[in-house]
C-alpha cells in the first residue's frame, strides 16, 4: 500500500516523496524487475559510485584512514564488479564500509576482509596494506 496508493496504515503520505533503491541486472547481483505499473510511479536515476563523494562521506563516518587511502590510490576498486568472479560479495562503497568496521575490531586475516569484498580485491589490499607503515591497532596477522 505505502508505494502502489501512498497510504501507511491510516496515514495519506501521498503527497511526500519517497525513494526506493535497487540494482541493475548488470550489477551481478539478485534483482526482480519491477512490474510496469510500478516502474511507471517512479523516477529512475542511475547513480554511479564516485570516490570523491564517498571518500567526503568516509572522512566524517569514521572510515580507517587505511581505506581512504588505499582507494586514493586505486579509485577503480572502490566499484569493482566482475562478474567473473566466483566470489558472493564484490567490492562496493558499502563493502569498504564493512572492511573498515572489520579493521576497527582487528578482524583482518583474507578470509575477514574477503567476506565483504571478495578475495581478490582483499588479496590487493591486504598486500598494500603489509607495505605501509601501520599506525594503531592494525595487526595484519597471516596473510
Amino acid at each position: 500500500r505505502l508505494i502502489l496508493e501512498g497510504k501507511l496504515d491510516t496515514i495519506d503520505i501521498s503527497k511526500s516523496m519517497r525513494i526506493a533503491a535497487g540494482n541493475r541486472s548488470s550489477d551481478v547481483h539478485s534483482i526482480r524487475n519491477l512490474s510496469l505499473p510500478l516502474a511507471t510511479r517512479f523516477e529512475i536515476y542511475w547513480l554511479t559510485p564516485n570516490l570523491q563523494g564517498w571518500l567526503r562521506w568516509a572522512s566524517t563516518h569514521g572510515i580507517r584512514k587505511e581505506v581512504m587511502d588505499y582507494l586514493t590510490e586505486y579509485p577503480n576498486q572502490l566499484y569493482c564488479v566482475n562478474p567473473d568472479m566466483q566470489d558472493f560479495a564484490k567490492a562496493t562503497p558499502r563493502g569498504w564500509e564493512r572492511v573498515s568496521s572489520l579493521l576497527k575490531i582487528g578482524l583482518n586475516r583474507k578470509e575477514d576482509i574477503a567476506g565483504s569484498i571478495g578475495m581478490d580485491p582483499a588479496l590487493k589490499f591486504l598486500a598494500w596494506l603489509a607495505q605501509k607503515p601501520v599506525k594503531g591497532p592494525v595487526n595484519l596477522g597471516e596473510l
